[in-house]
Order: C-alpha cells, then sequence, then structure tokens
C-alpha cells in the first residue's frame, strides 16, 4: 500500500475507524482488568457497522494486524460464548471481533488524542458532565441528565462518528421512540454558552447526527 493510500486510510483520518477501534478498546480493556477471556467481550459485526465500517474496512483492519475475527457458534442456553476458528478469510453476519496487542496501543493512543483542544471533533468529559467544542466549554451539567448524557456518552465511546444508533431504546423507529427522541435533542441543543454544536435526528427516530455551528 502507498503512503498516501495509508495515511487516508489510517483510523486519525477516518472517524468510522477511530469509532470502532475505540468501541473494541472497551471490550479490551474490560477483558483485561477482569482477566476474562477476550472473546467473551466481543464486537459483533452488526455493532461495528452501526459505526460505519465496510468489509473492506473490517479486512484491511485484519490485514493490518489491529483486529481478529472469528465466527460465533455458541449454542442457546450455553453459559459462554464460542467461536469457531480464529482468522478465518471470510466474514459472516455472526462474525466477532477482538483487538490484538497492537490494536489495544494503537485504540489508546487514539483516545489520549481525544481531547478539549480538538478543533474538529467534541469531546464529552463523561465523569465532570461537561461538553467541549475546540477547547472552549460549551455546557456543563450541574444537574441530573440522564438521557442527554446517555446521548453525548455514546457520542463520546464511540469516537464522536458523523452519526449513531438512538441509544435510549431498544425500539428506535417507533413513534414514540421518535417524538422522545425530539425532545432530549431539543433539550441538548438549549443552554450552550455560546452555542457550538447542534444535534440532529434523522427523522425516523433511529439516528443521531451533530455538527459545529458557528456561535451567534
Amino acid at each position: 500500500m502507498k503512503r498516501s493510500d495509508r495515511r487516508r486510510t489510517s483510523p486519525e483520518n477516518r472517524l468510522e475507524l477511530k469509532a470502532a477501534l475505540l468501541l473494541l478498546l472497551r471490550g479490551w480493556e474490560l477483558g483485561s482488568k477482569g482477566r476474562r477471556n477476550l472473546w467473551e467481550l466481543a464486537v459483533e459485526i452488526a455493532e461495528l457497522r452501526k459505526v460505519g465500517l465496510t468489509t473492506v474496512d473490517l479486512h484491511w483492519l485484519v490485514s493490518e494486524g489491529y483486529v481478529q475475527h472469528a465466527v460465533e457458534e455458541t449454542k442457546p442456553g450455553s453459559a459462554h460464548r464460542q467461536f469457531g476458528v480464529v482468522g478465518q478469510a471470510q466474514f459472516h453476519e455472526r462474525s466477532c471481533f477482538v483487538l490484538t496487542k497492537t490494536g489495544a496501543r494503537l485504540a489508546r493512543r487514539l483516545e489520549s488524542t481525544a481531547h478539549p483542544q480538538s478543533a474538529q471533533v467534541p469531546y464529552y468529559d463523561i465523569r465532570g458532565g461537561k461538553l467541549w467544542v475546540g477547547g472552549v466549554l460549551v455546557k456543563h451539567f450541574k444537574q441530573k441528565a440522564s438521557e442527554q448524557h446517555k446521548i453525548l456518552k455514546a457520542f463520546q465511546r464511540q469516537g464522536w462518528p458523523p452519526r449513531i444508533v438512538n441509544p435510549l431504546t431498544r425500539r428506535p423507529g417507533d413513534a414514540a421512540a421518535k417524538i422522545h427522541l425530539g425532545e432530549v435533542i431539543k433539550r441538548l441543543n438549549r443552554c450552550q454558552h455560546p452555542a457550538m454544536i447542534r444535534f440532529h435526528g434523522d427523522g425516523t427516530g433511529r439516528r443521531i447526527t451533530w455538527e459545529i455551528v458557528t456561535p451567534s
């Protein structure tokens, strides 16, 4: 692969790849800290597609040695997840992925760069309840706002991809979910000082997007 092609496909230049690596990092860290089998916390291919990964992206991650994959073969009622041969060539609708040590190092480096001073990508301080854009504090949650927090936490955990699946419900497409999401998004867009980021629904109640705006 040419150097210019590597730059275009690198996680630093692809929000989708960055989001996927940060999602995989959650399983890696939970497994490492709890000394659990990493495959028990493997991420399903459907979850990686939700953050925007294509089959080409997945092959690239495997070929670069950042992830391993295997097809889940867990039987109903089994107490533990079971997988086929690790590293088989073809992906399947039940393919699952885990980071390698190389992938974990890359994901941690990417996570460390998600800093309030980034001008292009927002940053949500999950513990402090503070939303930053370009080094500017635009919103500080001093009171409980669990639903807004859940949306912002989902964006932060996934590396701020262009869109995420509605994390407020398991049935994001029904009419009640659509109305409810619209109300929460309105609250997210209020009380920003200055107003520098705007959230939108996709009209179906399924997904949430964001954009940087010029303060009025």
